[in-house]
């Protein structure tokens, strides 16, 4: 029998074993909750027009609805180095907190403001996107996150010719007790591959300097892997530079070496695709294979479903099959995790969206049934400035409701309308929160009117009309809540004489900002410049499109082309930076670049009888030379 100073010894001895083991001890142990606590998933995101974190929950796997009605719960600029975060990849550890990864890189930073190059090194030596840098973030709750910016050129001197770092992700390695950072590295300009390390448990820095993971046949470029631990296999799906990138499965007995090649493609895209993640549906035996479709204008998310990781079912793109995306669109490279019921309530609580479940654990609702307006007062009015969203259990009668910030759209301004041979086109300025526009027609001034059409589009071209007959028309705008006040009225004549003129596209320059240049190839990676481009044809090659509504975006592309190979990128100028005069039969106008203070004098002559004078003059030119060290004037008339 064990005497007290025994028993004494006995514990200060498994006090100091406890104490030299420290974390690893604790670590061996899972302590993520097991599956049938499960009840909703999480989607993670990143949109091109912002560079941002964004979130979506579903609680059944097919819906998604974004927790910030589609606005970023983490602005890239707030914690990455280019002021950029993209690829965000999620991870559950054991020890149950959350694990994200990301790639900061801002591809369109000079256009934001964030650098005066297009890129953070020569591209012609770094390549394209060159960055050189990780975002490693922790989190206990998805609310509150600690992050650390990982410089690998910096944390490892021999990769100090780092091309780029793309498209983190993380998997736990039980035999290591670390997580392992799995990317897409280049050194220099040279073929992508994917390499993996270790990070420290405190998910603050990589440990170990970055070794190959694996290489395709041939050494073509492969980017963004995933992998997942499947029974005693790794499957790892990733995509190569093959003929149109798709997605391509490998599949090893340990976690960072061994993937055997299969060159079968997994996803069921012609167009371009990447970003593959793999996640299980709860409860059931099934996966969906998630990939990010690039190569669509818009791009979007498609889907495949596996129970045996060798026959995969199609399901479509969101909101073309059985996957919805309820209030967001264009999301670019995401991960799905499951949630338990207590973490997706505390997550929508924080960023106020309401997620209701039925007792079961596994029964969240947040699907619309009905929409009605909403005022202080609690009836319908035009002036209406909220939406409660009635939500009905599907286990049960009970209800809720949400207020939702919306607005009534504003009126419809800038409509101009012109006449042809039995026709008359219409064209306005897109307004504010609309979704549609009715389109109102009467044959007297003033009217009464009568509904032409409804559409999405701010052009219509009406036919067979009647020639020498005014036609009158005012138009309304739209959306979940109501309709604005009627335009301005305008009207026309159709003629047998007269030709449609078509509107200026826009009433103000470049609507597409917002919009990520596309991809600039160096100059000697262009075979043949051709000295206009077609202007249907995406500029990232992908298709052709004639649809009034992707002109903004095309027009975008067509002038950051022309800044980035031909006259430099053009300094924001304002009104309070023109200046005009007229003396004689000379007309001076004088643009000052409010950067560097350069001016732009255009001189421009008229004869007395108001014509214009062959000659136009211009001097000073304000832009400085491109990057490729040609000199703008040479493009100046």
């Amino acid at each position: 029998m064990f005497n007290s100073r025994y028993r004494s010894c006995i514990g200060e001895l498994l006090f100091a074993a406890t104490a030299l083991i420290g974390t690893s001890f604790c670590m061996a142990v899972d302590q993520s909750p097991p599956e049938k606590e499960m009840a909703a998933y999480l989607l993670v995101y990143f949109k091109d027009n912002d560079h941002s974190l964004h979130m979506a929950l579903s609680a059944d796997g097919y819906s998604f609805t974004d927790i910030n009605e589609g606005k970023p719960v983490i602005a890239g600029e707030t914690i990455a180095l280019q002021k950029g975060i993209r690829d965000p990849h999620i991870m559950r550890g054991p020890d149950n907190l959350f694990y994200m990864c990301m790639t900061d890189l801002h591809i369109s930073a000079r256009r934001a403001g964030f650098r005066k190059t297009e890129w953070e090194r020569p591209r012609d030596e770094y390549g394209w996107g060159n960055n050189r840098a990780l975002l490693l973030m922790k989190s206990a709750d998805l609310i509150d996150w600690e992050h650390a910016n990982v410089e690998i050129d910096k944390l490892f001197p021999e990769f100090g010719d780092l091309g780029c770092a793309w498209a983190p992700q993380t998997i736990w390695d039980a035999e290591k007790g670390l997580p392992m950072v799995y990317f897409s590295l280049r050194i220099k300009d040279g073929p992508t591959r994917l390499y993996y390390a270790y990070a420290n448990k405190e998910f603050t820095t990589l440990v170990t300097a970055p070794k190959l993971l694996f290489r395709y046949p041939g050494d073509l470029m492969c980017i963004d892997a995933d992998i997942t631990k499947i029974g005693e296999k790794f499957h790892m799906f990733y995509v190569p530079h093959d003929g149109t990138p798709g997605i391509k499965q490998a599949v090893s007995d340990q976690i960072h070496s061994g993937y055997v090649y299969d060159p079968a493609w997994v996803d069921s895209e012609e167009v371009k695709c990447e970003a593959p993640n793999i996640w299980k549906r709860i409860g059931e035996d099934k996966w969906v294979l998630m990939y990010d479709i690039y190569g669509l204008r818009p791009p979007n998310f498609g889907f495949r479903e596996t129970s045996d990781f060798k026959t995969f079912t199609d399901l479509g793109r969101f909101n073309e099959g059985k996957m919805k995306a309820a209030n967001f669109e264009s999301p670019k490279h995401g991960t799905v995790i499951p949630l338990t019921k207590k973490e997706a309530g505390l997550l929508a609580r924080h960023w106020d969206f309401e997620m209701k479940f039925d007792g079961t654990g596994g029964d969240a609702v947040h699907h619309l049934t009905s929409e009605v307006p909403w005022t202080a007062s609690g009836t319908n009015s035009a002036d209406a400035k909220g939406l409660v969203s009635f939500v009905r259990m599907p286990s049960s009668a009970a209800e809720f409701c949400r207020v939702r910030d919306v607005t009534l759209p504003h009126p419809v301004s800038g409509l101009t309308i012109s006449a042809g041979d039995t026709q008359v086109m219409l064209s306005w300025v897109h307004s504010t929160f609309a979704t549609s526009y009715n389109i109102k027609s009467a044959v007297n001034d003033g009217g009464p009117y009568q509904l032409a059409t409804n559409l999405a589009e701010n052009m219509v071209i009406f036919s067979g009309l009647t020639n020498d007959t005014t036609y009158y028309y005012v138009v309304s705008a739209l959306n979940e809540i109501g309709e604005s006040a009627d335009s301005q009225q305008v009207d026309a004549t159709p003629s047998a004489n007269a030709m449609l003129i078509p509107p200026l596209v826009y009433a103000v320059e470049n609507t597409g900002a917002a919009f990520p240049d596309p991809p600039l190839p160096a100059f000697n990676e262009h075979p043949v410049v051709p000295p206009l481009t077609d202007p249907y044809n995406w500029s990232e090659p992908s298709g052709r499109s004639t649809r009034f509504s992707d002109w903004s975006r095309r027009r975008s592309e067509i002038m950051a082309e022309i800044e980035h190979y031909e006259i430099g990128m053009r300094p924001a100028v304002s009104m309070d930076d023109i200046s005009a005069s007229f003396s004689g039969n000379t007309l001076t106008v004088v643009v000052t670049n409010p950067v560097n203070g350069k001016t732009l004098t255009l001189t421009i002559g008229y004869r007395e009888d108001g014509a214009l004078l062959d000659k136009i003059s211009v001097s000073d030119y304000m832009f400085p030379p491109t990057d490729a060290g040609q000199e703008a004037e040479n493009f100046c008339p």
